[in-house]
């Protein structure tokens, strides 16, 4: 992760379900640099949020390609996210 032109960098992945069984059925590690410099790692998949219903998860999976999303907020991110998807 890195600063980009003032603006934060963040990284997720939307993992295939039940890849890592142990993770649950979905499993999307998210990480940010937060403002003092720590990194923070949350678990956004959940009851409130199953990414494999979102057209940036949906489009990569049916196409087998590449895909970038509008903006969108979820609660969760802490944030506006925009997302670029390649499988």
């Amino acid at each position: 992760m890195k600063k980009w032109g003032g603006l934060l960098i963040i990284i997720a992945a939307a993992i295939k379900p039940n890849y890592y069984p142990q993770k649950g059925r979905l499993f999307e590690p998210y990480a940010l640099r937060t403002d003092s410099g720590d990194i923070r790692t949350l678990q956004i998949a959940g009851p409130d949020f199953d990414y494999t219903r979102d057209g940036f998860y949906r489009d990569v999976m049916e196409k087998r390609d590449q895909a970038q999303s509008r903006c969108f907020r979820h609660a969760s991110a802490l944030t506006t996210i925009t997302t670029y998807s390649k499988l």
